[in-house]
């Protein structure tokens, strides 16, 4: 289970390491607002779902394993294709955030399209 929890955020950054010279940085929301964005070609959409998945996954694995809630309540039936398409609609609402962390503009997303009840 360690390993689990040292690999998956390696292979995450390592995914993220590959890119073309002179693309905004991979962490940010101008890479992901590019990789994101409607009409973007198959690679660049797959590369977006597995950005907002892998994200969501590495959540609940640190939310497990440190025994704190995830920031945002989601339904269980909540479809991978939903989730993108609130992290795009988040982007292409608020480009002013791109400069920040794309995992930070991704929970602030989530958070506002599914806040918990405290």
């Amino acid at each position: 289970m360690i390993a689990m929890k040292i690999a998956a955020p390696l292979l995450l950054l390592a995914a993220l390491a590959v890119r073309p010279a002179h693309a905004a940085e991979p962490w940010t929301g101008t890479f992901w607002n590019e990789q994101c964005a409607p009409g973007a070609n198959g690679q660049a959409s797959l590369g977006c779902s597995a950005f907002v998945m892998g994200a969501i996954d590495g959540m609940r694995i640190q939310s497990m394993a440190t025994k704190t809630p995830l920031p945002f309540c989601a339904p269980g039936n909540v479809s991978t294709g939903r989730t993108v398409e609130i992290f795009r609609q988040r982007l292409a609402d608020r480009p002013q955030d791109h400069g920040l962390p794309a995992v930070v503009i991704l929970v602030n997303a989530l958070g506002e399209a599914f806040p918990c009840n405290k």
